[in-house]
């Protein structure tokens, strides 16, 4: 996402800023962010991050998505699978 479009959001989202990008249509590098969670209803911040579990050894028998931050309980809902797809009813985007 440009900066131009994800400025007026910044305070509904999170997301990671990436370099500096050439894209079509601009004849000079622009900022892009990478949106990772969108602010769902109060207090609820819905999020579409990947991760890996790993054990001591560093090995990564689980993958999933963080789905879920609640800002008030502190408290994270993440989806294990092997496959790395979120069931339907956990999307948002």
């Amino acid at each position: 996402m440009a900066e131009s479009t994800y400025a007026p959001a910044a305070k509904k989202c999170c997301a990671v800023k990436l370099p500096m990008a050439q894209v079509r249509g601009k004849s000079v590098p622009i900022q892009i962010y990478s949106i990772r969670g969108v602010l769902f209803e109060e207090n609820i911040l819905k999020l579409n991050v990947p991760v890996f579990i790993a054990n001591n050894e560093g090995a990564t028998p689980a993958s999933g998505m963080l789905v879920t931050y609640n800002l008030v309980e502190k408290s994270l809902e993440l989806y294990c699978s092997s496959v790395p797809q979120v069931p339907e009813d956990k999307r948002f985007l």
